[in-house]
């Protein structure tokens, strides 16, 4: 993904100081391709600056800084001192950086980090129940959401970041649930009986929660 500003008569407004409106929300942008008339301007902070403005979650923002994290001592060494900061408050890189980063108030730092996690994941999940409840019939809904309480699946999710197997957890998960895989297999989402109110599948269901939750893209 890239993180691009328009350009103002051919020059990067960021570069002239230049204020940009709230009300242009095509000056910031995101896309998987460069765009005619715009310009790049993917870094460690202005992931962060622009979070808000482009319209994406906490766990989002975290796995496009992430890399940044992942690189060598020298790299990091090089790295300024709020470029630190940035990538550490998002707790993406190793332990061992964010300890050393902290110091003595590191317990307060990756709590702050665990909050905001764990209320971006809630919100995710608020959004994956709404895509169930407008696409099933109320039956179906409190056959899903019950079947989902009884398994305390949403609550490792929301509280502990329990994804799934495939997302690298070391036991299964939500989204393992709704796959119905990785010891769900026949008693997971698509082995219930539940009746579609719209004219999606299944598994277009299934995709767009896997979508929501793992990916934040809602």
């Amino acid at each position: 993904m890239k993180l691009q500003v328009l350009l103002i008569n051919g020059k990067n407004p960021l570069n002239e100081g230049v204020n940009l409106p709230n009300e242009s929300p095509d000056l910031i942008v995101v896309s998987e391709n460069a765009l005619n008339g715009y310009q790049e301007i993917s870094s460690i902070e202005n992931w962060d600056r622009f979070s808000g403005r482009i319209g994406k979650d906490y766990k989002w923002i975290r796995a496009r800084i992430k890399p940044y994290g992942e690189v060598d001592d020298d790299a990091w060494d090089a790295y300024t001192d709020e470029q630190r900061e940035i990538i550490c408050k998002y707790k993406a890189t190793s332990i061992e950086r964010v300890i050393a980063h902290y110091g003595p108030v590191v317990n307060l730092a990756t709590s702050a980090y665990d909050e905001a996690s764990i209320e971006c994941r809630r919100h995710r999940f608020s959004i994956m129940k709404a895509e169930i409840m407008n696409n099933v019939d109320q039956p179906s809904q409190m056959l899903i959401m019950g079947t989902l309480n009884a398994t305390h699946l949403v609550n490792n999710y929301v509280l502990y970041g329990v994804e799934g197997m495939d997302q690298g957890d070391s036991a299964p998960g939500v989204f393992d649930w709704i796959e119905s895989k990785n010891g769900f297999e026949g008693a997971g989402l698509s082995e219930l009986s539940i009746t579609i109110t719209t004219s999606k599948t299944l598994p277009e269901i299934i995709a767009e929660l896997i979508q929501i939750g793992i990916h934040g893209e809602y």
